[in-house]
């Protein structure tokens, strides 16, 4: 009896972990077998580097990808990178719409571009994954935020505005930021994807490091050194 206490007791513990452990989970929110062994990894080893997405399928009907980080340092706008599945690979540059504002918004003007269909694939068959979760609503902005006014809700919370398949928070993350995505989809659909950081967890941590890696292939691929946001045209604010 002795024995089975020592051999059964321990083994729940440990199942216990790897079940609770958010390695074991996809960007979903469930547990996934697939992904039990990287939660007994974390189980041995805390600083465990684990990838959620990598159980999600690649989404072969998104045809092109623009990337716009944010940060809580900088009001300066980012430089746009556009991956395209022709090939195509642009960075193009941030201008100001209207001068009169104090929060403007930008169009983008293309910087450079170049052809190149191998990296363009491997990056936006990657990236399609993340084209899955966090949708922005399309719904009217005025009767959303009514709603969310009438609600009591945050109307400041990036993830009262999300719709379809969300990544859940594990914990929050302040003084961080995150990457908005531009998706245009085979049959002309356009998404709008949010992956603010305030909303934390692995996955989502994983999916804003995926899109940061992609610009640096694209910066590289282009032979382009400028950094990522314009520092020049941040406001005062």
């Amino acid at each position: 009896m002795l024995l089975t206490f020592l051999i059964v007791v321990p083994s729940i513990a440990f199942s216990y972990v790897v079940w609770t452990d958010e390695c074991s989970y996809a960007p979903s929110g469930k547990f996934d077998l697939r992904l039990a062994p990287d939660g007994i990894s974390r189980f041995f080893n805390d600083n465990h580097a684990c990838n959620p997405w990598r159980v999600v399928e690649p989404d072969a009907s998104v045809q092109s990808m623009t990337i716009l980080p944010y940060s809580s340092w900088t009001d300066a706008p980012p430089r746009a990178v556009t991956i395209e599945r022709s090939g195509r690979l642009t960075i193009s540059e941030p201008v100001r719409k209207d001068s009169d504002t104090d929060w403007p918004e930008w169009d983008y003007r293309e910087r450079l571009s170049v052809n190149d269909p191998t990296l363009a694939r491997t990056l936006l068959t990657s990236l399609s994954r993340l084209a899955q979760f966090n949708r922005l609503t399309t719904e009217d902005p005025d009767k959303i935020v009514a709603r969310l006014e009438s609600e009591g809700a945050d109307i400041t919370d990036p993830e009262n505005y999300l719709v379809g398949s969300k990544i859940p928070c594990r914990g929050r993350m302040y003084d961080a930021g995150g990457v908005s995505l531009e998706v245009t989809t085979s049959s002309g659909e356009h998404r709008e994807i949010s992956l603010d950081s305030f909303c934390h967890s692995i996955a989502k941590d994983r999916a804003i490091t995926m899109t940061w890696d992609a610009r640096q292939e694209v910066f590289k691929a282009a032979d382009f050194s400028g950094e990522h946001f314009v520092d020049e045209l941040a406001t005062t604010h």
